[in-house]
């Protein structure tokens, strides 16, 4: 059987007749299915390193562009987050663009609070 689709009742019960026909059966799917998981990996794999060149070409340009917030990357790094989450539909760029503003907004509240807490003192 070529086809892995059991197509006639005639197959199943063929298939299903005996423990040798469906171990032969159960195995050669098996080896099917393994050999296109291994086409496809790389691909995936291919796939998946241009993306982690590309978001690390738009990082450091970000930092670049923002050089205040290099201090603040975990401040940054949670506000990607919360973009990414609020707006899956945006591009890599314009979910940066809107980090680095709630990054900065953020930054500036923190540390006026930090120094009305200081000038208390």
């Amino acid at each position: 059987m070529s086809s892995f689709e059991v197509k006639t009742d005639e197959e199943l019960y063929e298939i299903l007749g005996s423990v040798k026909n469906f171990n032969i059966f159960i195995s050669n799917l098996t080896e099917h299915i393994l050999r296109k998981v291994m086409i496809s990996v790389p691909d995936l794999v291919i796939h998946h390193i241009k993306n982690e060149q590309s978001y690390k070409i738009i990082k450091e340009k970000f930092f670049t562009d923002n050089p205040e917030l290099v201090n603040y990357k975990p401040v940054v790094a949670q506000c990607l987050n919360e973009v990414a989450a609020e707006h899956p539909d945006w591009g890599i760029e314009q979910v940066f663009v809107e980090s680095g503003i709630r990054s900065k907004k953020t930054i500036r509240t923190f540390l006026a609070e930090e120094k009305k807490n200081g000038e208390g003192v």
